[in-house]
């Protein structure tokens, strides 16, 4: 694999698939903003029906601003519990002229839904994104990571193209919490096969990271980072 953004903007479809709260919202929303930025035209579709509050959708009016399209769920943000696929969606397969980042709802039940559109997204020029948040519960071995990667790889029916290291503690995050977790996360990709595509964070712990770990850096603008939290 090539570097992260470069494989980012090459590919016409984005996948973020990941545990709750490991942070795919902000990384899908980050990467819908540079890919926007050159003047593309790209839509950011949210396909998480689990959760009733819908993140990418809270933020409709900014981001279309941005130049950033949103599909969310028919009736996200209303007080209908039952919300269901926008059939917008069919629209980022049938186009050529417009890019897709998906951002799919956590674990098994979230991944769930993604997987009716599997055979279109693996037709198509994607890349899947498995994002991964050490600090977050259930997630902290490498065992619990692997298991839980094989699930959602068996109900989404993708395979991820590549890990994205997202671990942190907020505005709180140490250098020494990056390289802690980035051994647990090289254990993960030695035993899936599935190379580690990037390291996420702010822009000030870069400079304090390891060379191996800083050539895969790529930092998160505080237009996104912990926007949602």
């Amino acid at each position: 694999m090539t570097n992260y953004l470069d494989e980012l903007g090459g590919a016409r479809i984005n996948v973020y698939l990941g545990g709750y709260g490991c942070g795919k919202t902000e990384l899908a929303l980050d990467a819908a903003l540079r890919i926007a930025a050159p003047g593309r035209k790209v839509a950011l579709i949210d396909v998480d029906i689990v959760n009733p509050y819908f993140r990418s959708s809270d933020k409709r009016v900014w981001l279309e601003s941005q130049g950033v399209r949103v599909i969310a769920p028919v009736y996200a943000m209303t007080s209908v519990d039952t919300p269901v696929l926008s059939p917008a969606i069919k629209s980022v397969f049938d186009g050529r002229d417009e890019r897709a980042v998906f951002d799919v709802g956590g674990d098994t039940a979230g991944s769930a839904v993604i997987g009716g559109y599997a055979e279109r997204i693996r037709e198509s020029e994607s890349r899947v994104w498995y994002v991964i948040n050490t600090s977050r519960p259930l997630s902290e071995t490498a065992e619990d990571n692997v298991a839980r990667i094989n699930e959602i790889c068996l109900r989404s029916r993708l395979r991820p193209d590549g890990l994205i290291h997202n671990t942190n503690l907020q505005h709180e995050t140490a250098p020494e919490v990056l390289i802690d977790s980035f051994r647990i996360i090289e254990q993960i990709s030695e035993r899936t096969g599935i190379p580690v595509a990037a390291v996420t964070g702010e822009a000030r712990l870069a400079a304090r990271l390891p060379n191996g770990m800083r050539g895969l850096f790529v930092g998160i603008g505080r237009r996104t980072v912990y926007s949602f939290i």
